[in-house]
């Protein structure tokens, strides 16, 4: 009795930890902190002299002067800006001037070593404690010069190098009011002023590249900073870390699979209607956002990479798969005078398309968000997952059907295995045939013999149409399906086939494929003789009848028809044909 009660209690809390599953994951989530911010900063009453020298202008001391600073923008061009793949330059949007990291050095040797130090405590500031600092390179990419009036509107770094996960920014001695950096994230906002110390101090700051940031303008003096793309290429891609929320995301992990085990997802498409008590796959939004080319687990961000791993361990416990995906999704409607929709999940669009208004109707946008998350699939469905991977040709075809056929291969329910293929097969229908052509026929030589075991001949004719011609295996399909079930389930996928190949070289397309009709019967005859059988009736009588109508369909009456007609004869020696 008491067992009793335990297992119902042990039922009871699973059955509450699923019912609150997205809530308690990411509550759970929520939990697991970072050591740092999206953005570091600090100010410095004394540094090392960089010794900046601009050709042209030459050495620049500190604190920088007026003139020395009007020197440097006579050698300077106006900064631009990226959108999309454009590269432009409009002082509306961003007004400062600036010297690529070739335009100008900076002599001091021990100045590297200064911004070292900036670096390594850049890193701690930031949360990347997982890295080693040796790992993380700084890389200088320009100079900036805000005079009395510049700006940045709000935007994010793009990431000018590969590995690059952040900006360090220097401000050298140089006396001004205003030009504040005012970075924002996840609702959050931080401020870097470098006016307060500016006359005769150093300061320094750093924030994530995907951290929308603005510059505000500069009331008065100038403004100059040296800007470095903090660049972090990992040895390995391990993460080594463990928290303390691994046991609580088993448990729900565990509620969630095994229902999942039990649900009706196992029998449907992958894109069936969502349950949110128990869906098919869990998508958890990161942090911090990362082009294709930063999407590694090497290269997360911040608690980006605490939540993985313990996200991954959880996964590998339960059975689980987990991918790390960049994310797309467009809310279009009605643009209001106050806040359009105030965001999706709170967040701010991170592109726009605004059609603007006309003579009788009121302005549509369309926004754009672009998140990157964690996306975690039970194996139970892993399958249904890759075939809809399939459907929509991402990634390596070859490797997903090889991914489809392991786990085919594997899958012991019949319903399951029986459903799936039946989408294999819509989906093939659909894919260009010279899109690896080896696994594509292996493929549907594993639909043909799952097919068999069912007994399930509408599957098996379905497979039979999916490539314009039947290869060896193929055919030998065909001869064990006709001699174990008859030829009458599969005659009319049969017929279908034999249509519209060419064969005696008659320039026409309408007529039948007598070579594959000679190679079936052939096949069909070997697995006769292999189980001492008397061919069927209906076999032989068939292929008669098809063989006759194929010639009659190609005859003329031309001579050189008749001459077409009996070289083939000679090569495809059908059983009874010669008699006719």
């Amino acid at each position: 009795m008491r067992n009793k009660r335990a297992a119902n209690a042990g039922q009871d809390s699973m059955e509450k930890d699923l019912s609150d599953l997205k809530q308690n994951l990411d509550l759970a989530l929520s939990e697991i902190k970072s050591s740092g911010s999206f953005m570091t900063q600090k100010a410095l009453s004394s540094a090392v002299i960089p010794g900046l020298h601009v050709p042209g202008v030459g050495a620049i001391g500190l604190p920088i002067t007026i003139e020395s600073a009007k020197a440097m923008i006579q050698s300077s061009r106006m900064s631009p800006y990226g959108k999309g793949t454009e590269t432009l330059v409009n002082e509306t949007v961003r007004k400062s001037w600036q010297l690529d990291a070739n335009q100008f050095s900076l002599q001091n040797p021990l100045w590297e070593k200064q911004v070292g130090i900036y670096k390594d405590q850049a890193i701690a500031g930031l949360g990347l404690t997982t890295a080693k600092p040796e790992e993380v390179k700084v890389e200088l990419y320009k100079l900036l010069i805000y005079e009395e009036g510049a700006f940045f509107l709000p935007h994010q770094d793009s990431e000018k190098a590969d590995g690059m996960f952040a900006t360090l920014v220097i401000s050298l001695p140089s006396k001004h009011e205003g030009g504040e950096v005012i970075a924002s994230h996840k609702g959050e906002s931080l401020r870097f002023c470098t006016a307060s110390n500016s006359e005769y101090g150093f300061s320094w700051a750093a924030w994530y590249a995907d951290v929308m940031h603005e510059v505000k303008p500069v009331r008065s003096g100038y403004r100059i900073v040296s800007v470095y793309n903090l660049i972090h290429r990992p040895s390995a891609a391990l993460i080594k870390f463990r928290g303390d929320k691994v046991g609580s995301l088993n448990k729900l992990f565990a509620a969630w699979t095994l229902a999942i085990e039990n649900s009706k997802h196992r029998l449907q498409s992958w894109d069936s209607e969502v349950e949110d008590k128990c869906p098919a796959a869990l998508v958890y939004l990161l942090d911090h956002q990362y082009s294709i080319a930063e999407l590694s687990v090497a290269k997360l961000k911040g608690v980006d990479r605490h939540r993985f791993v313990q996200l991954q361990e959880a996964c590998l416990k339960n059975g689980c798969d987990i991918y790390l995906a960049n994310i797309e999704k467009s809310v279009t409607g009605g643009v209001q005078d106050d806040d359009y929709y105030g965001g999706y999940y709170g967040r701010d669009p991170d592109d726009e398309d605004f059609e603007g208004f006309t003579g009788n109707e009121g302005a549509h946008a369309t926004h754009f968000y672009r998140p990157t998350g964690l996306l975690i699939v039970p194996k139970a469905v892993s399958f249904l997952f890759e075939i809809e991977r399939l459907k929509k040709d991402q990634g390596d075809v070859k490797h997903i059907m090889e991914e489809c056929e392991r786990m085919l291969t594997q899958q012991s329910d019949e319903i399951l295995v029986k459903k799936a293929l039946a989408h294999v097969c819509s989906i093939l229908a659909g894919l260009e045939y010279h899109a690896d052509e080896e696994a594509r026929e292996r493929f549907i030589d594993l639909i043909l013999t799952r097919s068999l075991e069912f007994a399930d001949f509408e599957l098996f004719n379905r497979a039979l149409l999916l490539n314009r011609y039947l290869s060896s295996s193929h055919k030998a399909f065909i001869a064990k399906a006709i001699a174990d079930h008859g030829l009458n389930p599969i005659r009319s996928a049969l017929d279908t086939k034999l249509k519209g190949t060419d064969v005696f070289g008659y320039g026409r397309k309408d007529i039948l494929d007598l070579r594959l009709l000679y190679d079936i019967t052939r096949e069909y005859l070997s697995v006769c003789t292999q189980r001492n059988l008397t061919p069927s009736t209906e076999v032989v009588e068939w292929q008669q009848a098809t063989f006759l109508t194929a010639v009659h369909e190609g005859l003329t009456g031309l001579e050189s028809d008749g001459q077409k007609v009996a070289q083939n004869l000679r090569e495809m020696p059908i059983m009874g044909s010669l008699e006719k």
